[in-house]
């Protein structure tokens, strides 16, 4: 039995669409998925602590910040203890609670930790007007500090297209890791 012979239109078909799956990139190309550990985040963030303030009639120190991924969850939490010095009644310990989220810069493929908001502020052993000093000191210090640390970088090669053409597409937080998603823009 003798082996027929393709049509030149059929193979002209075939080429055109072999040319056409190649120029379709598949989803999975389009995107670069990693998941960050709350250990890792926390590794970071104890390179840029402790914090400390001095304000009228306190020094305030934040240290030993405790990252909490809670499933479901497109953020991060920070249960951050605090301690406040106030002269003449010694030292006092309480902690606070910061939501905080993500920003990508595209151009350096860094993720820096972005928009930092005071959820709760316990301090038992204060006065209910000076723990709303302290909770203003608490959110002007982290919004000033938080911001500034980096907590993974983008490799170019991790990529199928330049840096700058990348956006961070989706975070989430899945079986107690950060999941980022980054992609095309």
């Amino acid at each position: 039995m003798s082996m027929e012979r393709t049509s030149p239109r059929l193979q002209s078909g075939l080429y055109l669409l072999s040319f056409l799956v190649y120029l379709c990139p598949a989803p999975a190309w389009a995107s670069f998925v990693t998941t960050l550990s709350a250990t890792h985040v926390q590794s970071v963030l104890q390179m840029h602590f402790p914090l400390r303030e001095y304000t009228t009639g306190a020094r305030v120190s934040l240290h030993d910040p405790q990252v909490r991924l809670a499933a479901g969850a497109d953020s991060m939490t920070l249960m951050i203890p605090v301690e406040v010095e106030i002269p003449g009644t010694g030292l006092r310990h309480g902690h606070a609670l910061i939501a905080i989220g993500l920003n990508y810069n595209a151009m350096t493929g860094e993720l820096f930790l972005h928009d930092p908001r005071l959820q709760a502020f316990e301090m038992p052993t204060v006065a209910e007007t000076l723990k709303q000093e302290l909770a203003a000191t608490v959110t002007i210090m982290t919004t000033k500090a938080l911001p500034l640390v980096r907590i993974y970088k983008v490799r170019e090669q991790d990529l199928n297209h330049s840096l700058d053409k990348s956006t961070l597409k989706s975070s989430s937080v899945e079986d107690g890791r950060l999941r980022l998603e980054f992609g095309f823009r």
